[in-house]
């Protein structure tokens, strides 16, 4: 959706993900096409989010990003869609934690920072994805197959199927916010969200060495000869 805001100098264009007013984030531009000229991001609470410029649909020049309840977290430059130069990364209390030189796009060096400000020499620990199981290094996969249990009425018309569920790791390791996208049956859906629901506490994943929300979605199937649940390459 996208509306005229007379009251916003320049003739600005606002374009929503749905009707109404801050109903969800939306974004105020400064020519109707969307693709040249400055745009600004706002969350439905009004707290600005992202402010960049555009050339051609790309994003061109200085580039800003803030996170809710964080301040500022990224600025970089970028040139006709590619970032070009220094790219930072923040903590929430203002103090840097990545900084990585970029050419076309691509990182040439990157150094990172702890957030009390000292230099974090082990680079390889700045960015990692959430781990299951650090101990064990059990896949969450498996841990989920081996405690799945086939509901009687679905076997009882051997019904099988694959349940899609999708969930997040917390920056504290907890799985939270779980959904199930696809299902062949109510009960199939119960059983997987029982098991993944009750998942121990993740090792959280670490992104610009910070620690980071993480999204995965995973397909559970459920076979009568062989139960199984698979997950995404990601999902360790």
């Amino acid at each position: 959706m996208a509306e005229a805001i007379d009251s916003i100098p320049g003739s600005y264009v606002v374009r929503t993900k749905k009707p109404g007013w801050l109903s969800e984030d939306y974004s105020i531009y400064t020519t109707d096409d969307f693709k040249n000229g400055k745009m600004v991001r706002f969350s439905s609470k009004g707290d600005t989010l992202v402010v960049c410029d555009y050339v051609d649909g790309m994003i061109h020049g200085a580039f800003t990003q803030n996170l809710a309840g964080h301040g500022l977290y990224k600025k970089a430059q970028y040139q006709r869609g590619k970032e070009e130069g220094a790219t930072e990364y923040y903590f929430p209390n203002g103090q840097i934690s990545a900084r990585y030189q970029m050419k076309k796009g691509k990182t040439i060096s990157s150094q990172f920072w702890n957030e009390d400000g000292s230099i974090m020499e082990d680079k390889s620990s700045a960015t990692f994805h959430a781990v299951f199981d650090a101990e064990s290094k059990e896949k969450f996969s498996d841990w989920v197959s081996r405690q799945l249990v086939y509901p009687k009425e679905c076997k009882d018309i051997n019904l099988e199927g694959t349940v899609v569920v999708r969930f997040k790791i917390d920056k504290d390791g907890r799985l939270i916010d779980l959904e199930v996208l696809e299902s062949p049956h109510h009960l199939m859906s119960m059983e997987v969200s029982r098991i993944i629901m009750n998942s121990p506490v993740w090792k959280p994943a670490k992104s610009h060495n910070q620690l980071t929300r993480i999204v995965y979605t995973m397909p559970v199937v459920f076979r009568l000869t062989n139960r199984t649940a698979h997950a995404n390459r990601y999902l360790k």
